[in-house]
């Protein structure tokens, strides 16, 4: 059995919203990023394909392919405010402790909010996507909502032991590492 804490911090959830908004949600990125800048090259194009170049029509067309860029990082941006807005918010959060417990059939969960203690079973087959980096494990109950195991209150032999296990038993199509 594998045995894991985390309490609820505002790094950790910042954290998981930029890996979510950069890594996790890349293909949404990518056609955002894809939309606007297809917008600035017809901008562009159009300002020097003109009789005369109407310069600050080929200034605009710059412009956008350039926020194209720049989009995902603006999005990452925004997701980490709101987190900590939302941590910020709400100061029973920042008091949730939760263990993990992983065996081969489930993981279990015991939560203490310093107020009552609440448990839990997941299948494996109920995580939606586990993402693995080097400082968290994100094991996704949905598209948006994650339990975060933070790697920095691990031993070396857990965090092996606990990445072996989810390759196991989380289809590969599920599962995403990523060392950086």
């Amino acid at each position: 059995m594998i045995v894991c804490n985390y309490k609820n911090n505002i790094k950790g959830y910042a954290d998981f919203a930029k890996t979510h908004s950069l890594k996790v949600k890349l293909k949404q990125n990518f056609m955002l990023s894809a939309m606007i800048f297809c917008i600035g090259v017809f901008i562009f194009s159009f300002g020097i394909s003109a009789n005369k170049t109407n310069i600050p029509i080929v200034m605009l067309g710059v412009l956008i392919v350039l926020m194209s860029l720049i989009v995902p990082f603006i999005n990452a941006s925004f997701a980490v405010a709101k987190v900590k807005k939302s941590v910020i918010s709400n100061p029973n959060l920042l008091s949730v402790e939760n263990t993990y417990y992983f065996d081969e059939n489930k993981m279990h969960l015991e939560i203490n909010n310093g107020k009552a203690n609440e448990e839990y079973d997941f299948k494996y087959g109920k995580f939606y996507r586990v993402y693995e980096n080097s400082m968290y494990f994100y094991l996704y109950l949905n598209d948006t909502r994650a339990f975060i195991i933070d790697k920095n209150e691990m031993d070396n032999d857990a965090i092996e032991k606990l990445s072996r296990l989810l390759q196991t038993v989380i289809a590969s199509d599920r599962y995403k590492l990523s060392k950086k």
